[in-house]
């Protein structure tokens, strides 16, 4: 393979040697070979991908007042670092990392050391964890790698910069291995100005989430649970990292079932944000049906009157 660019300047944008590009002509894989042309729906879908934020969001740990106005949502398989630099040059603002199991991420070193792309320059997947043929993938570029870690030093470079404000997701059911997640991420991230805050998954609608127990499941089913889990961050992180969550429409998606679950997030879980998806648990795969914008609508008409400060992605 030819390189047009320093081979680990590229990799470094590339988590685990993959980078995902999208624009509104084309969207290229993981697979450098295979490249699919669009229909006008999905060029729709990837130049919108940035959700409208429809009040002012919280000012990152810097304290700046501006709003965030843009965000990109969290996708499996989708947000890692590539993607979130693309969309941060389409003017997005806020972005999330891609979901991290909590369980997984308490279990096993490996999962930990290699599974976020935030951590520092410095953090290199070491040789003897690489499969037979990553090793060879990057037999001879050594030094190359040492030099670019020497010239990047130099420059005082993070080479995970995103210059911009990254919320961090989490996935799980447990008060206590959720907030250990937590707390150990922001140790190792220390360095790093851009993590300002951790989001729950309480969206996702997939089997494996049921089997997990998190995402809309959780969500559906245990509402004291979820409250429990957002109100340990929130009573244990430090005051200026953000706690937030996002959700879908209730089963039933009732005015009343809306605002019950909004406010048991904002008084008894204490989040800072809350990220509406406005479809239900069921409506998904091929039972996906138009986005409720009324709901979502209703969700900010009941956060402002609970706690203006509380945005409604």
């Amino acid at each position: 393979t030819k390189y047009s660019t320093p081979p680990f300047s590229f990799l470094r944008k590339c988590q685990s040697y993959k980078c995902a590009v999208a624009s509104g002509a084309s969207f290229i894989s993981s697979t450098p070979t295979r490249t699919t042309q669009l229909s006008s729906r999905q060029k729709q879908h990837y130049l919108s991908l940035s959700s409208t934020a429809t009040n002012e969001s919280p000012p990152n740990n810097n304290n700046n007042s501006h709003s965030i106005k843009s965000v990109c949502a969290p996708m499996v398989g989708q947000s890692d670092l590539a993607f979130r630099l693309l969309c941060r040059s389409y003017d997005v603002k806020l972005t999330y990392t891609q979901m991290i199991h909590c369980t997984n991420f308490m279990r096993d070193e490996t999962f930990r050391a290699n599974h976020l792309d935030i951590y520092s320059p410095n953090h290199l997947i070491k040789d003897e964890e690489l499969v037979e043929s990553q090793q060879f993938a990057i037999q001879g570029l050594e030094q190359q790698r040492q030099q670019f870690l020497k010239e990047e030093a130099e420059k005082g470079v993070c080479c995970y910069d995103e210059k911009g404000p990254v919320m961090i997701q989490l996935a799980g059911h447990n008060p206590e291995t959720i907030l250990s997640t937590a707390q150990h991420i922001l140790h190792r991230t220390s360095h790093n100005p851009n993590v300002v805050g951790f989001d729950l998954n309480l969206g996702c609608p997939q089997g494996i989430a049921r089997k997990g127990n998190y995402g809309s499941f959780l969500s559906d089913t245990d509402p004291k649970l979820v409250c429990d889990i957002l109100s340990t961050l929130r009573n244990n992180l430090p005051s200026e990292v953000k706690v937030s969550a996002k959700i879908r429409l209730p089963e039933i998606p009732t005015e009343e079932n809306i605002a019950n679950r909004i406010k048991a997030l904002i008084q008894g879980g204490g989040v800072n944000m809350v990220a509406v998806h406005g479809r239900t648990r069921r409506e998904n795969k091929t039972l996906v049906r138009e986005c409720s914008w009324d709901a979502i609508r209703y969700a900010v008409q009941v956060a402002k009157q609970i706690d203006e400060t509380v945005p409604i992605i």
